[in-house]
């Protein structure tokens, strides 16, 4: 499941519910307000006690609430309008509950509720679980807990259908350390929860804990998550709780069945067991895993019922592997001959970065740890897995993906160009392709600067870029108008081409204009805000008038002066209003102030 799926998915909502009303919470409100932006209330439990309905928002502005009891969440939604707890935008709101007595039942947040959008909340110091969902089918996303005296987050009574997405587990601790893990979708848990992109870090017993208790052949999924140091305490001693990473399963009497999927996830420095069966007697997949200096990195050692398989494919250990029963069905993995895997595969075996702050938008941080090296030989070594993405002849091994994917580019620059729009006059040396994210927020997944040639082409090289996945391209070098592809494109087998010179329909919102035959970048947004106006219009001025030389912003035609044929370039484009046009910010309304026309002429070539 892609993350920023959700995010559509949260958009598509919140457009089809316009008429849904919003309740703010503030640590400057009084719940006596209305609960306004301008009149918020003080809790969370007054927000939920004010006539909600499905679709409803309560916004929680950023700040420290010091709480004592249970916020519990009762109402449902249905399956296309959801209830949303969400942060207000750009801040976090942090419910500490650190003066609630340490006690079962002293939950930080309860949801009990089905079809909920929790986004962007800390909760740490409760006196039990930090969040506890026995609720299904909600969505919690880009929230922390931390600091709780038992599980950050427990799934149980039932829960199911629920996506826990990029969130964080770490420093939690319960009484005598055998309880409190990171995420634990356990006991008496229901079927088909999904965890994408969390970590779960330093907490007394286990990362993730499947341990079921009476519950029995259920499914849980984990995809790009993260686990490292659990069974170590927050000031790094280690605790006498069980310590592993991911705890796939367990029971009282070895006998029932946690079926566990696994992709792409990484375990490290866990003080016993990385990937731990722990008597689990459903099936295991894991599928390009990687494991690193756990006290054992993977350990699967008892029969499974009967039907059920341990499947392992694309592995990675650094290090011995550990032990796996035999019958296993067992593929491609770095212990297996012809494979053989030293530090020198990597790019890097510092865990530096692994705590780091997540991106924006709540995924997770870029690292190169675990991350292969280009020489290595288990680049396009794993088993194609029907479904799963991949760069190159085949999957690599291991959790992390080598990507080199070439976008072959063909743009030509206003300024640059001959008068007949047969070639540039000038090679652009430094020119930024961006791919962005094919769906709100568009966020950026990569940027790579090379140069184009005189005819308009250029190769750029990513390493983020995966096959089959649709981006925006964008465009831009210092002094011209960032311009993107009109729509998304995708990579197939490791390459995609390009070509902005063909029709003005190749750009966003057909934002060019066309010399000859040759659709162009405009040139002219000296100061890089979005438009061509006054503003850069007076730079490119200045510098004229100076005679300014050289490889300067002002030199919009590249050929080393500030000067006349830059200016006029500069004018008409101002006059016109020209500004970007992309699928973030299309058709801005700021205003333009026009200068006095001066007729265009292009300079021939030199």
């Amino acid at each position: 499941m892609n993350k920023f799926y959700i995010v559509l998915f949260f958009f598509c909502i919140c457009f089809s519910t316009l008429h849904a009303k919003s309740i703010y919470v503030s640590t400057t409100g009084v719940d006596t307000n209305p609960g306004t932006i301008d009149q918020p209330l003080k809790t969370i439990t007054k927000a939920l006690a004010s006539s909600i309905h499905p679709g409803d928002s309560i916004i929680v502005r950023g700040g420290v609430y010091s709480l004592t009891s249970t916020i519990s969440i009762n109402p449902s939604g249905v399956q296309n309008t959801l209830y949303y707890l969400f942060a207000y935008p750009g801040e976090r709101p942090i419910l500490d509950f650190s003066a609630m007595a340490d006690a079962d039942g002293n939950r930080g947040i309860l949801l009990k509720g089905s079809y909920w959008y929790v986004k962007g909340i800390d909760i740490k110091g409760a006196g039990d679980n930090g969040m506890n969902i026995s609720g299904s089918n909600n969505i919690v996303e880009f929230c922390a807990l931390y600091e709780n005296r038992d599980a950050g987050m427990q799934l149980g009574g039932g829960a199911a259908n629920n996506r826990i997405i990029n969130c964080d587990s770490y420093f939690n601790r319960d009484a005598g350390d055998g309880n409190a893990d990171g995420f634990s979708p356990k006991l008496d848990v229901g079927t088909n929860n999904y965890f994408y992109g969390c970590r779960s870090w330093q907490n007394s017993d286990d990362g993730y804990d499947g341990y079921l208790r009476p519950s029995d052949n259920v499914t849980t999924t984990y995809e790009n998550c993260w686990c490292f140091k659990n069974g170590y305490l927050k000031n790094g001693t280690a605790s006498v709780g069980n310590g592993n990473g991911f705890k796939m399963g367990g029971s009282d009497n070895k006998d029932l069945m946690h079926n566990a999927i696994l992709y792409n996830c990484l375990s490290f420095d866990n003080r016993v067991k990385g990937f731990d069966q722990n008597n689990n007697k459903g099936s295991m997949t894991l599928i390009n895993c990687t494991a690193y200096n756990n006290g054992t990195n993977y350990s699967v050692t008892s029969a499974l019922n009967p039907g059920k398989v341990l499947t392992v494919t694309n592995c990675l250990a650094l290090g011995a592997y550990g032990t796996l029963i035999s019958g296993a069905v067992l593929t491609t993995n770095s212990w297996m001959p012809p494979n053989t895997v030293s530090s020198a595969d990597f790019i890097s075996i510092d865990t530096t970065g692994v705590r780091g702050a997540r991106k924006p938008d709540g995924s997770l941080p870029d690292i190169t740890f675990m991350h292969l090296k280009s020489t290595s030989h288990l680049i396009d070594a794993g088993t194609i897995v029907p479904g799963r993405p991949y760069s190159g002849s085949a999957p690599d091994i291991g959790a992390f993906e080598y990507l080199i994917t070439n976008l072959s580019l063909t743009a030509f620059i206003q300024g640059y160009t001959n008068t007949g729009g047969t070639a540039m006059n000038y090679a652009p040396s430094a020119v930024t392709v961006e791919l962005h994210d094919a769906t709100s927020p568009y966020a950026l997944v990569e940027s790579q600067t090379g140069s184009l040639s005189t005819d308009g082409n250029g190769t750029f090289s990513f390493t983020n870029a995966v096959n089959g996945t649709s981006y925006y391209i964008a465009v831009k070098t210092w002094n011209t108008l960032e311009t993107w592809s009109a729509t998304a494109q995708s990579f197939t087998s490791g390459a995609l081409s390009y070509d902005f010179t063909s029709s003005a329909t190749q750009a966003y919102a057909s934002n060019m204009m066309q010399i000859g035959s040759k659709w162009c970048i405009y040139s002219g947004d000296v100061n890089q805000d979005g438009y061509v106006n006054l503003t850069d219009l007076i730079a490119v001025n200045n510098d004229a008038y100076l005679a300014v030389t050289g490889h300067v912003v002002t030199d919009v035609t590249g050929d080393q002066y500030s000067n006349l044929s830059d200016l006029i370039a500069v004018n008409n484009n101002a006059y016109l209003a020209v500004q970007k046009h992309t699928p973030i910010l299309n058709n801005p309304t700021a205003s333009i102030i026009q200068p006095t026309r001066i007729n265009r002429q292009i300079k021939s070539d030199q």
